[in-house]
């Protein structure tokens, strides 16, 4: 909040307050015009000048954004952690976004009536980046992720639609395959390395192993006792802990987390500490032979 363009963006928005100040000091008789005057040329000079010193401000940022953008990327390089990536895609488009729509402002105030370009173009403008915004934010999982929402489809299904789930993927399963279907379900999540994907489905997983998502979630229910997200949570705590212990002094806590497939840190966390009791930091704080015991 001592940052320059901060404190510049705030005395901007505080002079904004000069309008119901006016608006209250002036005669009853007279209130209705200066209503009126917001609406059509010449606007009052307080709107000028914010706008004036507004748009300078939002230039500032834009560039200083940049700047830090650019300082990021060079830090980037040092780290593998695709949350960091997905951040830098995030901001990085973000700031585009904000230079177009900061030109186009500009544009629209140099040749047209500040009245059309406050209340008709203005308007328009900020609600294009407002959809932008949402889709970009759904898109890179930076509001919701695959996991957090197959686990809310989990959370909030019925008990009773759970059970009738279960027995209707399981009967189209032979009992004897169960056994076998497991085992080859445990290799190839072991060999491939498939839980690291953070986006992944039980649909990607029948899909690489060439079965039905019918089988596959009848043999994770009803052989290994347990549904697929805490399956493929299971696998990534275990990358988790391998990481823990090999890469503490290259990698951090978060990289880690999403080395192993985990979308955010609370997700790393809670899982973690379902599988283990610890939580990461106590994990690496008990001796060895705790290590053994959690495994």
């Amino acid at each position: 909040m001592k940052h320059p363009i901060w404190i510049s963006g705030f005395l901007v928005s505080a002079f904004g307050l000069s309008f119901p100040v006016t608006y209250l000091m002036l005669p009853a008789l007279e209130r209705p015009g200066f209503v009126q005057s917001l609406l059509s040329e010449p606007l009052p000079w307080q709107m000028t000048v914010i706008n004036i010193f507004g748009m300078l401000t939002i230039w500032a940022s834009v560039f200083a954004s940049a700047g830090k953008i650019r300082q990021y990327r060079k830090r980037l390089v040092s780290t593998v952690s695709n949350l960091e990536k997905t951040k830098l895609a995030f901001i990085t488009q973000f700031v585009i976004l904000g230079l177009v729509l900061t030109l186009a402002t500009s544009v629209l105030y140099v040749f047209l009536p500040q009245y059309l370009v406050e209340y008709l173009y203005l308007p328009c403008l900020i609600t294009f980046i407002y959809f932008f915004i949402l889709f970009y934010s759904f898109r890179h999982h930076a509001i919701f992720t695959t996991e957090t929402y197959e686990q809310f489809l989990k959370d909030t299904l019925p008990a009773s639609e759970e059970m009738v789930k279960d027995e209707i993927n399981v009967t189209s399963v032979h009992q004897d395959e169960l056994l076998l279907l497991a085992q080859r379900i445990e290799a190839y999540l072991t060999e491939s390395g498939i839980y690291t994907n953070p986006d992944l489905t039980l649909g990607i997983l029948a899909r690489g192993m060439r079965m039905s998502s019918d089988k596959i979630s009848a043999v994770i229910n009803k052989q290994m006792n347990k549904n697929f997200f805490d399956l493929i949570n299971e696998k990534r705590v275990e990358k988790a802990k391998e990481l823990l212990e090999g890469k503490i002094n290259i990698l951090t806590i978060e990289a880690i987390a999403y080395e192993a497939g985990f979308n955010s840190r609370a997700s790393f966390y809670r899982a973690f500490k379902k599988c283990t009791t610890f939580t990461p930091s106590e994990y690496l704080s008990k001796p060895a032979p705790v290590f053994l015991a959690a495994k």
